[in-house]
Formats: structure tokens, sequence, C-alpha cells
């Protein structure tokens, strides 16, 4: 039986190797390019980090769980989906932000069932500024090149915040 952080690990894989794939269809790597190219891992590893710290206090027989788990793996195909597009950015900035808006969803949905915990107040605060600046981006209120750097320090502040690096102490 596959459990949640099998699933996360394939999905992480998945996601990066498909960025090594969408990085070899660009020709000419700006600087744009390759600040989204370090956000994406550096979002992905946080990402994954935070799911092993989830998967191992949750309750997965729940039925919220499962609603929130389905949202989840929907987002980790968007991921996936944005990294194949990294050749043009501007499609890659949409999947990632279908992907924010699906994992808040189950972040929402597991702060429900959960009574919202602090991790869960830190993700929802993240990924509404991961949004805010995604969707300023695709709708080219700001550029890319002020907009990666943004999304970089907010992922720097979300790692600290959230505590993903207890992840690595089990």
């Amino acid at each position: 039986m596959l459990t949640g952080n099998t699933i996360a690990t394939i999905f992480l894989s998945m996601s990066l190797v498909s960025l090594a794939g969408g990085m070899l269809r660009i020709e000419n790597f700006g600087i744009p390019t390759w600040l989204f190219i370090i956000f994406f891992i550096l979002f992905r590893i946080k990402m994954y980090l935070d799911d092993v710290l989830y998967f191992k206090d949750v309750d997965t027989k729940d039925w919220q769980f499962k609603y929130g788990f389905f949202f989840g793996i929907f987002s980790w195909f968007f991921w996936i989906a944005s990294a194949v597009q990294l050749a043009e950015l501007d499609k890659a900035f949409l999947f990632v932000l279908i992907a924010f808006v699906l994992s808040t969803i189950w972040i929402l949905i597991a702060g429900f069932a959960e009574k919202f915990k602090k991790q869960h107040k830190v993700w929802l605060l993240t990924n509404s500024l991961y949004i805010l600046f995604t969707l300023l981006t695709i709708a080219k209120l700001i550029k890319i090149h002020i907009s990666a750097p943004i999304l970089l320090c907010i992922c720097l502040v979300d790692l600290w915040k959230s505590g993903s690096f207890k992840a690595l102490e089990e």
C-alpha cells in the first residue's frame, strides 16, 4: 500500500524530472528563467518536507484527509505541468498558480479538520502571498524578474516559519 510520504516522494521526483525535461526545451536561459527554476526547486523541496511532517501525524482514515489529499495530488500534477512548460514562463506561472490554489484548498480542509494549527496559518498566509505574486505576474502587473525574487524570499521565510527542516531530523 502506498503511504502519503511515498506518493509525495513520487510526485517530487516526477516534478524534478519534468523540470529537467522542461529545461532541455529552452534555447536561451535568461535571469527570469533561472530565478523561476531556483524558486521551483526550493519550493517543491520545502513542500515535500512539509508533507513528510504532515503525513507523520495526520489521521489518513479521516474523510477530510481524503478530500484534502485529493486536492493535494492535483496540485502536484500542476507542478509537473509547470515544469514541462518551463520554456514558456507565462504558462509555467499559470500552472503554478493553479497548483497554489489547489494546495490552499487542501490546507483549508486540513485546517478545519485539525482546528487550524500554527502550521496551517503559516501555510495559508504564505500561499496567499504566492498566489498574489503569481497572479500579478500572469496579469503582467509586475515583471517576472521582480516577482521571482519576491517568491524566493517568501519561500525562504516559509521554510523558516513553517519548520520544514524538522522533517530532516526524523
